[in-house]
């Protein structure tokens, strides 16, 4: 079910829905080049290999090694292969210094215990003008979205701390966009834009979507189409399950 790469996994036409929605928020960010890119907690390789399909050298590192398997067996199988080089390793200490004109951190701040100091890890990899792009849960969204796990005496600590924790299972630190905004700042990084994704698959809304029609054209664009409304709501637009940030270091 994870290795949501293999078109047989029942996760696999629900997260290339999720792709296009993160897409939508990427821009141009990737487009010229060809870019060298750092793909910090790079999992089984959702967007190192098709960046690299695309044309980009891209260095992915994460530290769990079963997923680094899965995304060595997809770029094995990739026709054309990509040009991807993996390392087994904690993106607090990246093993490799790049410098990188592009890095992405997706699903990575948030669970993590000091955000400020791997986002200063990953600005000083990136070359001056060099762009980063990073995506974490956001609050409340994340807490409206999934509160399985939580007990009612636990709503105090995670109204308190917007940490959504499960022993044994899970652990994030959902943030608001200020907050996100902050914690790439405090790296000195310029902050482009801050926006909301997955309104609905995965998030607040999510009962409004059949799991089984993802992966239809005709749905998929309607989805996307609805999460760009949803953005322009005054109320709505802040209960997305996560934030999508864009941020340059300085020249």
């Amino acid at each position: 079910g994870m290795d949501f790469l293999d078109p047989d996994s029942p996760n696999h036409r629900w997260k290339r829905l999720e792709d296009q929605l993160y897409a939508a928020l990427f821009g141009d960010v990737f487009e010229g080049g060809p870019h060298r890119i750092l793909d910090a907690a790079c999992g089984i390789g959702r967007f190192a290999l098709p960046l690299a399909r695309a044309g980009h050298a891209v260095v992915g590192v994460d530290a769990c090694e079963p997923s680094l398997r899965c995304a060595e067996r997809h770029l094995d199988n990739a026709d054309p292969p990509g040009a991807v080089q993996l390392h087994w390793g904690d993106v607090r200490r990246l093993p490799d210094r790049g410098p990188f004109d592009r890095v992405l951190a997706i699903e990575l701040l948030c669970y993590l215990d000091e955000p400020v100091a791997a986002a200063m890890e990953l600005a000083s990899v990136l070359e001056p003008g060099g762009v980063l792009v990073a995506t974490v849960e956001a609050w409340p969204g994340a807490l409206l979205a999934d509160p399985s796990g939580l007990a009612v005496e636990e709503l105090e600590a995670a109204l308190t701390t917007h940490t959504l924790a499960v022993p044994g299972e899970r652990w994030v630190r959902a943030s608001g966009s200020e907050d996100l905004a902050s914690i790439l700042r405090s790296a000195g990084l310029d902050v482009l834009s801050v926006e909301g994704t997955h309104f609905l698959p995965d998030g607040p809304l999510g009962a409004l979507v059949d799991p089984e029609r993802a992966g239809e054209p005709g749905h998929d664009e309607l989805v996307v189409a609805l999460e760009a409304r949803l953005r322009r709501d005054p109320a709505l637009r802040t209960l997305p399950r996560a934030w999508v940030a864009i941020a340059r270091r300085p020249r």
